[in-house]
């Protein structure tokens, strides 16, 4: 009776350690599997995010490279006016408050060399207690074009001196700039350049503070 009783106590015993094992050994299983889902999941997402990293690269050096021309001429034409400054012939004039630098009128390598406004008193910087004034309002350049030009300048009214008197091929005068040559035009047209068939003899006298121009 007692040998039954033990028997039976120990099957029961022996059956809820394999209970519990087979619990154990399913949950460590369900975990394992879910552990290994999630690393797949992981190295998934990893992959894709590389794959669009390197598409997106592509791209990119894509968008660079069919744009480098351009980025090239925006350089360019975006370059300091320093560069351009120092193209042309200029002057610099100052006191104890104002520094001013101006280009002076020269038919050859002149800054400005069309025929709207006097080449002379041309300021491309004014700089009064650290404050610049004027400056370059175009980027790019061309002295030939009738309004490529920086700063406070002159432009007489009207064409000239001759030019209703003259015939299409005939001279007329414009101050500051010399001897035009008049087209067959039914009016004179102040932002075309017309050609200059004399222009005069400049004359520049530089001192400490003041700069004098005669034409």
């Amino acid at each position: 009776m007692i040998s039954n009783l033990f028997n039976l106590k120990l099957c029961i015993i022996v059956f809820i350690l394999k209970l519990s094992y087979n619990s154990l050994l399913n949950s460590y299983i369900i975990k394992s599997k879910k552990n290994s889902m999630e690393r797949r999941k992981q190295i998934s997402v990893r992959h894709e995010l590389k794959q669009r990293l390197t598409k997106m690269s592509k791209h990119i050096k894509h968008l660079v490279y069919s744009s480098l021309p351009f980025l090239i001429l925006l350089l360019f034409c975006l370059s300091p006016t320093q560069a351009q400054t120092d193209e042309y012939p200029s002057a610099r004039i100052s006191n104890r408050h104002v520094v001013m630098k101006l280009y002076l009128p020269d038919p050859i390598n002149g800054y400005y060399r069309a025929t709207r406004f006097d080449w002379s008193g041309i300021i491309y910087s004014l700089e009064y207690h650290g404050h610049q004034y004027f400056g370059e309002w175009k980027a790019s350049h061309d002295p030939l074009v009738h309004e490529d030009i920086t700063g406070p300048v002159e432009s007489f009214r009207g064409p000239g001196m001759g030019y209703d008197e003259s015939e299409p091929g005939g001279e007329f005068i414009r101050i500051g700039i010399g001897i035009l040559e008049k087209k067959e035009e039914p009016e004179y047209l102040w932002n075309q350049t017309y050609k200059i068939l004399d222009h005069g003899m400049w004359e520049v006298n530089q001192g400490s503070p003041s700069l004098d121009q005669f034409f």
